[in-house]
């Protein structure tokens, strides 16, 4: 209705002016960054910030540009750890801009890993087109190409969250995102923030009691084209998206 896409509208303005805005520091993966593969979504470029070995039992993947402690968490433990590390870059933001002619759109990129998830996440913003979605289907595409091609056996999908955004209780019976799981496991002395959200029963059972949290995703549970979703249903890889508050990197270190 009207006031919804007002919201949509002024959610795309948002993202519009962050995009300009000068970053400060960094994404730390630039640091380590042994390969850059360029994307062009309309008139505008991002790039996947590739470090490790092509091929990998392991692959570690980061879309929320912000969400610089999975990626800082991720660099030390890959001193150790056979794997491959896959960052996205655009703006330094969660959110990336796009334009296409004079038009600006704006996606989560932990939105468009199926084309339901690719027209909510423009619509939410105020920016769908087709035009957008093929670009965002090419980005998807490339994405997952450059996960499939280490012929990994895990993925792992690297997120930080703010307080009381996302954390297991989200989960729990009675709470908002209680459809979504088929099991639960809270540990009452870890922040609700640092948890693992996985999609094997094998994982759930392995990390539970751990010391944090562990959701098991449903099979059939809403599919709202998180990465997650991609790999439900995968045969040949498991998937582990590990969560953590932002700046706890002790804890996702400990995690990975």
């Amino acid at each position: 209705d009207g006031i919804e896409g007002l919201k949509a509208l002024r959610r795309l303005l948002l993202g519009v002016v962050r995009s300009f805005r000068r970053r400060t520091e960094p994404h730390a993966a630039e640091l380590s960054a042994a390969s850059v593969k360029p994307i062009r979504l309309g008139r505008t470029m991002v790039h996947l910030l590739i470090r490790g070995a092509s091929r990998s039992p392991h692959v570690l993947v980061n879309v929320h540009e912000n969400e610089r402690t999975s990626v800082e968490s991720a660099l030390h433990v890959l001193r150790d750890l056979d794997g491959k590390l896959i960052a996205l870059k655009a703006q330094g933001s969660r959110n990336v801009v796009f334009w296409t002619g004079w038009r600006p759109h704006v996606f989560d990129p932990n939105r468009i890993f199926s084309d339901g998830g690719i027209e909510a996440t423009l619509r939410f913003h105020a920016s769908d087109s087709e035009q957008a979605r093929r670009a965002l289907a090419g980005l998807r595409r490339a994405i997952l190409a450059e996960i499939e091609s280490a012929e990994p056996e895990l993925v792992i999908a690297l997120h930080n969250n703010g307080l009381g955004h996302y954390e297991v209780a989200s989960f729990l019976p009675g709470a908002p995102r209680e459809p979504e799981a088929a099991c639960v496991h809270a540990d009452a002395a870890a922040d609700g923030g640092d948890f693992f959200l996985v999609t094997r029963l094998s994982a759930y059972q392995s990390l539970a009691g751990r010391g944090y949290g562990v959701v098991l995703l449903r099979p059939d549970a809403h599919d709202d084209g998180s990465m997650a979703h991609a790999f439900l249903h995968a045969a040949a890889a498991s998937y582990v998206n590990v969560e953590a508050r932002h700046g706890h990197r002790d804890q996702q270190c400990e995690m990975l």
